[in-house]
């Protein structure tokens, strides 16, 4: 019995051992994550831009509209069909000036821009006379930030307990 119970005792992998093992995939996980969101936003802004300079002008549709009262934040739902006749629901925030332009219903003069992303089409659109401010996903961003800064923190905790020793 006793024979059994020591060679158990000898397999049992140490606590800051499998803490460093864990922060060292999830910081690989994190930087992956943090690459991806910056080089998507990079992507999206540089996408965002060609609207302006190659953009096909078009008409779009008024479907819906929505308003976020606490910051005044219009969100309009527009449908838009690109040259082969396929068509997209497109949302997008528009400043106050726009916003009180728009109607539901009503047709709209709007820019858009068709690409690939990753072997994914893509399209971007924009209404003319818009000047709010293009989307960006920070979230992401900041996620994997909070986690490489976690990974590293616990990569430092298992070193601690590896000189505690």
């Amino acid at each position: 019995m006793n024979e059994v119970s020591s060679e158990i005792g000898k397999l049992e992998t140490p606590f800051y051992k499998l803490i460093f093992y864990f922060s060292i995939s999830s910081l690989v996980v994190f930087l992956l994550l943090y690459f991806f969101s910056i080089h998507r936003n990079q992507f999206y802004e540089k996408s965002y831009h060609e609207i302006q300079k190659h953009g096909k002008k078009t008409f779009g549709t008024i479907s819906d509209n929505f308003i976020k009262n606490e910051k005044k934040i219009f969100i309009y739902t527009y449908v838009l069909t690109d040259e082969y006749g396929v068509r997209f629901e497109i949302s997008e925030q528009v400043d106050e000036k726009t916003h009180l332009k728009l109607r539901v219903g009503n047709t709209i003069p709007v820019k858009f821009y068709q690409t690939n992303y990753f072997h994914v089409s893509k399209i971007f659109s924009r209404i003319e006379g818009n000047f709010s401010k293009f989307p960006n996903s920070k979230f992401l961003i900041q996620f994997s930030q909070l986690g490489i800064l976690f990974s590293i923190l616990s990569m430092l905790l298992s070193v601690y307990y590896f000189f505690k020793k």
